[in-house]
């Protein structure tokens, strides 16, 4: 109070002085400019013109105007009230603000102190204490007061405690008598609850925020003002009254001992929150699935079931022993633990297939195959498959320039038969499945007499089986034309043995012939050798060609090898068929013929005559005896020639030896000749004893002179 009065003298005191200079307004405007452009000074001039501001007034003045107005103005406003232009209180308003960094604070174009906000705090804890609710929202304060929500939580976070008793969250500032009412709702609403209740439902029909509703509910259950338990967190937190509970474990355990099973959406429906922890708490020693629980009681009573199919080699459909809403992955589930390390077969996650039954239907597929591949690999013509393909050792025994030329061509342009087996759909690995109706019995109802719909289980195993029926077909035909193919080569070794033994024997015999003068004879030697010897060489040869059992007809063959084959079927003597032979061999895969030396027709020779000496020891039939004792007496004076005759030509070969042969064993058979053909001139007339006796004695003296002499 004294220094105002001391300013208020001093004031008067000076209003009292005179004048000792006075100067012009103009001259003071002139003197204020040349101090600015000296720069002895700075300041501002003001809209009207007549008056000067210093920077430092002007921030003075700013904040003088912002606590006259209480700690907020606009600054457009500040400017006229300054008299200053806009543009020097934005620049000075930099200072300002750095000067009061902490208590002021430009918002939406104001000028906002701390001493603002107070007064606004105060003012809203009076209004908070006023209302019956005791709650206010953030959003209807910052509409009153003209401020962004988020400046209005700041100003709110550091007063709240301070000025304002309560509680600020998210969107509400609210005091400890509106939680104290809140928490007094939620404790009525929740003891009249009957049934779960989540807890942003009581929020929405007490018009409380859900965190109020949660602590409240919190507070309440550990005080033990609500009978209850509290799962979750915010809105999607559930109370569950004490009594519901009860009743709810009650109805669950009923249904679940009544049907040995209770899926997890019928939990959710009892009001369970999650099912899986509920089963794992409740039901620890059942099976816990995808979409439901079973007993252990029901997984025990599969495990029997699939144990007494495996032991009976049969198969098991698992659903009826199921619940009927189980679902196929959950099948699968059951199974996998019933099953336990058992050797078993399960099909589309429901059927079980003992090794055996299986293995018995593998075993239809495989006969299939075979016989399928048989079929196949026996279509294709046998002539088209030259047998040097067939049997390495018929190409690799010959070296000689005609036949490989002619081979290599003949292997380049026909080639093996390239037909594949089919591997049948499965629609029709089902029909070859019903087409074994013993098997199709076991197949149509399980070890429990139940059948499957529509033929499911039969297509199940079919699925199960047809990833590998492929491997089989194909297998089979591989092990069908392996066969074949040593079935042929086994046939074919056999037609060169054949051919090698009677190739020279018709050497043989054709140069034994050569030593008869009678053209006569010969040619009919020649006939009857064509008619054996040359008519089996040519029939294992066009066997050994075609591969046939038979030889075909000549249009059977391959249209290339149809004139070799006539050339054989053409030559009408001994000479022209071993000529084919050597000409058109080759062209039919024919093993070449090898001539004789003197060593290896020796030999021969020698192994023709022992066989007629063998057929001739037990012999007792005189014509035979005749036949077999002139062709020894022959290779006798032939030097061992070896005949092969019929015998209509003995008596002509008789004729021949009479000229030549002689000696005792051409004696006696020349007697016996005489003697059978008397015999046979009186064929019609009853023999005498006499007669016979002769004739056996002439028999018996021929072959001792004929098997003594050689």
């Amino acid at each position: 109070m004294d220094e105002i009065l001391e300013l208020q003298r001093q004031l008067a005191a000076v209003q009292l002085e005179g004048t000792t200079t006075r100067m012009s307004e103009t001259n003071c405007v002139e003197l204020v400019s040349k101090l600015l452009e000296a720069g002895r000074v700075d300041v501002v001039f003001t809209v009207s013109g007549r008056e000067y501001l210093t920077r430092e007034r002007v921030r003075t003045e700013i904040g003088d105007e912002v606590m006259k107005h209480g700690g907020r103005l606009n600054i457009v406003e500040a400017a006229a009230l300054i008299g200053v232009d806009l543009h020097h209180v934005e620049v000075e308003l930099k200072g300002y603000f750095e000067e009061r960094a902490d208590s002021a604070r430009r918002i939406q174009g104001d000028v906002i102190t701390d001493d603002y906000f107070d007064l606004c705090t105060e003012e809203i804890a009076d209004v908070l204490s006023e209302t019956g609710d005791g709650i206010l929202s953030l959003a209807d304060i910052a509409t009153k007061y003209n401020l962004p929500i988020d400046t209005v939580r700041s100003m709110l976070e550091k007063r709240v405690g301070i000025y304002i008793k309560g509680y600020l969250e998210g969107g509400s500032l609210y005091t400890e008598s509106h939680i104290a009412r809140s928490k007094a709702r939620v404790c009525g609403m929740l003891r009249g609850a009957a049934t779960p209740i989540s807890v942003g439902d009581v929020a929405k029909v007490l018009g409380i925020r859900t965190k109020i509703v949660n602590d409240a509910l919190e507070e309440l259950i550990a005080a033990g003002s609500v009978n209850g338990s509290l799962r979750g967190r915010g809105e999607r937190a559930a109370f569950t009254p004490s009594t519901f509970e009860k009743t709810r474990d009650e109805a669950i355990d009923n249904f679940f001992r009544t049907n040995q099973y209770v899926e997890l959406d019928r939990l959710r429906q009892f009001s369970v929150v999650d099912p899986k922890k509920y089963v794992a708490s409740k039901m620890p020693n059942d099976l816990l699935l995808t979409k439901m629980v079973i007993s252990k009681g029901q997984v025990d009573q599969l495990r029997d079931a699939i144990g007494a199919a495996l032991s009976s080699k049969t198969w098991l459909d698992s659903v009826p022993l199921l619940p009927a809403t189980i679902d196929p992955e959950d099948c699968a589930l059951v199974l996998q633990a019933a099953l336990q390390g058992d050797e078993a077969v399960v099909a589309q996650d429901r059927f079980i297939v003992s090794p055996e039954l299986k293995e018995r239907c593998w075993e239809v597929f495989v006969r299939d195959s075979e016989t399928k591949a048989l079929e196949v690999v026996t279509a294709v013509p046998q002539a088209d498959i030259p047998q040097q393909e067939l049997v390495e050792i018929a190409t690799k025994k010959t070296k000689s320039k005609r036949k490989k030329n002619k081979n290599e061509d003949s292997k380049t342009s026909r080639g093996l038969a390239t037909s594949s087996v089919r591997t049948p759909t499965e629609e029709e690995a089902v029909e070859i499945l019903n087409a074994k109706v013993d098997l199709m019995i076991m197949l149509e109802k399980d070890h429990l007499g139940e059948s499957a719909e529509d033929s499911a289980f039969v297509e199940a195993l079919i699925a199960v089986l047809y990833s590998e029926l492929g491997s089989i077909y194909s297998a089979a035909e591989a092990q069908a034309r392996e066969k074949l193919a040593k079935e042929k080569a086994e046939k074919a070794k056999l037609f060169e043995r054949e051919l090698a033994a009677v190739l020279p024997k018709i050497e043989v015999h054709l140069k034994a012939m050569e030593a008869i003068s009678d053209e006569g004879l010969r040619t009919m030697l020649d006939e009857h050798l064509m008619e054996t010897y040359c008519s089996d060489a040519r029939k294992i040869s066009l066997q050994y060609f075609s591969g046939e059992s038979e030889v075909p007809p000549i249009g059977n063959f391959p249209p290339k090898a149809q004139k070799h084959v006539r050339a054989f079927v053409k030559a009408s003597t001994t000479h022209e068929f071993l000529q084919a032979y050597d000409d058109h061999g080759a062209e039919l895969c024919l093993p070449p013929r090898t001539l004789l030396d003197k060593k290896k027709e020796k030999a021969l020779s020698q192994t023709l005559r022992s066989e007629v000496e063998e057929r001739l020891l037990p012999e007792h039939e005189p014509l035979n005896v005749l036949l077999l004792s002139s062709v020894l007496v022959f290779a006798r004076s032939k030097g061992g020639a070896v005949l092969k005759i019929p015998a209509r030509a003995v008596p002509f070969l008789v004729q021949e030896l009479r000229q030549s042969a002689r000696g005792r064993s051409a004696e006696s058979l020349f007697r016996l000749h005489d003697l059978v053909v008397e015999s046979l001139k009186h064929a019609d007339a009853a023999s005498t004893t006499q007669d016979d006796d002769a004739l056996a004695e002439a028999v018996q003296e021929v072959r001792n002179a004929v098997l003594a002499a050689q």
